[in-house]
């Protein structure tokens, strides 16, 4: 049963869909990045998406993990699909495809597809749960994610009264050279679980810091250095979704967040 638990996991993995990949390029002698993105209110949007997209999320109800171990714990794999503008400016002249030409003009796709490894694990008595995820971009170079969360469930939920959950999370990418990004959350939900389904929703606001990072191309001669400022935005959330428990220790989670970039995102896990 453990053997064929771990294989339909790696199998969803694998099984979602890559696409080419974009390179983000913020050099000054192969586009009109100057022209647009260094004005401080684009670059601000850039980061505001990219921010979004790789923000944390529990993809989870508000009630405490209660497996049969002493911990509650929950693993699985997830993919996410975010919404992006592909046309407006910030995102057409800050990309490039690869291999880099700049002669070619592949455009990024509007579906930004994400796929995760996240974790849970629930205390016995107190209330409270840690949560990591690790996510790769399958359409933005490199770009790599790592986040962590701390939940504490002010209401635990009864057979006739709601969950009711407080949340912390914090998340930073990797892999891109010229660009950090990294977001801090605070949010709050309610779930209450129907025989196998529990739906839940919630309201968050996260805080994207972003800074810009190595925009001299070497290889133009002359090119100069972009100037962006580090750039600092709040954005507000709100997400719905559903854990529908199967098998003995399996579970699928459906979620969709609402904000400047929407989501959606499914999970199957493993939980004890």
């Amino acid at each position: 049963m453990k053997k064929l638990i771990i294989t339909t996991l790696l199998v969803a993995l694998a099984a979602f869909p890559a696409s080419a990949k974009s390179v983000l390029d913020f050099q000054t002698g192969t586009a009109t990045y100057t022209d647009i993105l260094v004005k401080q209110k684009n670059f601000e949007k850039l980061v505001t998406d990219i921010g979004m997209m790789t923000s944390y999320r529990a993809v989870a109800p508000s009630e405490p993990l209660k497996g049969t171990l002493p911990f509650g714990f929950d693993i699985g794999v997830e993919a996410s699909l975010s919404k992006i503008d592909k046309n407006k400016d910030y995102w057409k002249d800050a990309v490039k495809p690869e291999p880099y030409s700049i002669l070619s003009n592949s455009p990024i796709s509007s579906s930004q597809y994400f796929t995760k490894v996240h974790a849970q694990l629930g205390l016995p008595v107190i209330p409270l749960e840690f949560g990591l995820v690790y996510g790769t971009s399958q359409d933005i170079d490199n770009l790599k994610f790592a986040g962590a969360e701390i939940k504490y469930a002010i209401l635990e939920g009864t057979a006739a009264t709601p969950a009711l959950a407080i949340r912390g999370s914090y998340t930073a990418i990797s892999g891109i050279d010229i660009l950090d990004i990294k977001t801090y959350q605070a949010d709050i939900s309610i779930s209450k679980g129907i025989l196998m389904v529990t739906p839940y929703a919630g309201v968050g606001q996260v805080w994207i810091k972003g800074k810009a990072k190595d925009t001299v191309n070497p290889a133009v001669p002359g090119d100069a250095a972009v100037t962006l400022q580090d750039v600092s935005v709040s954005e507000t959330k709100g997400f719905v979704g559903a854990k529908i428990s199967f098998l003995p220790v399996m579970n699928l989670v459906l979620e969709g967040e609402f904000a400047t970039v929407n989501t959606y995102s499914v999970r199957l896990n493993v939980g004890f």
